[in-house]
């Protein structure tokens, strides 16, 4: 579907995943599913496409995204938050803002070409001993990857996160 989007387009998708990354947690929408602790569906979700769309559309700008996921992941306190008890309780209420960073791990897998992989059965561990075509192929079965798709998304990712002082940050962890 998005296959045939202008950049025009694709510019105002940007703009709309940053907006909601910028929203936050709240009541209703909340990181953690409450009922069994893992990360909600529908924030997975929202990841996931963020990396894919990302990743087919590598020429959309990624500052205000990026921008949104870290402006969440290195504050506590939302933006215009003042002293006093309302400051108290919006910690509260934003805790665990940190939980967006899989926004940021989504656009490292699909742009970066990192492969995260849950749980390695022995032959795949076996395999990652081997060269990068055989660790390829041990996570992977069946994708064909696009070598100048996967460097224009790499290059795109990582000028965003040079130009942002991201990248330095990031190493850093």
């Amino acid at each position: 579907l998005t296959s045939r989007c202008s950049e025009m387009m694709t510019d105002v998708v940007g703009y709309v995943l940053a907006r909601n990354c910028e929203r936050g947690a709240s009541e209703t929408r909340t990181f953690l599913n409450p009922a069994d602790g893992f990360l909600s569906p529908w924030l997975s979700n929202f990841a996931e496409f963020i990396g894919r769309f990302y990743k087919k559309h590598p020429q959309t700008n990624l500052v205000g995204i990026l921008t949104a996921v870290c402006r969440r992941m290195m504050s506590d306190l939302p933006e215009g938050a003042g002293a006093g008890s309302a400051g108290r309780q919006s910690s509260k209420k934003f805790k665990g803002e940190s939980l967006i960073r899989v926004v940021l791990e989504k656009l490292m897998e699909h742009m970066g070409g990192l492969i995260v992989v849950k749980d390695l059965t022995a032959e795949q561990l076996l395999c990652l001993a081997g060269g990068p075509r055989l660790r390829l192929e041990s996570v992977s079965v069946g994708a064909r990857p696009d070598p100048l798709r996967k460097e224009k998304t790499r290059k795109a990712l990582m000028d965003s996160l040079v130009e942002l002082g991201l990248a330095t940050a990031l190493w850093d962890c």
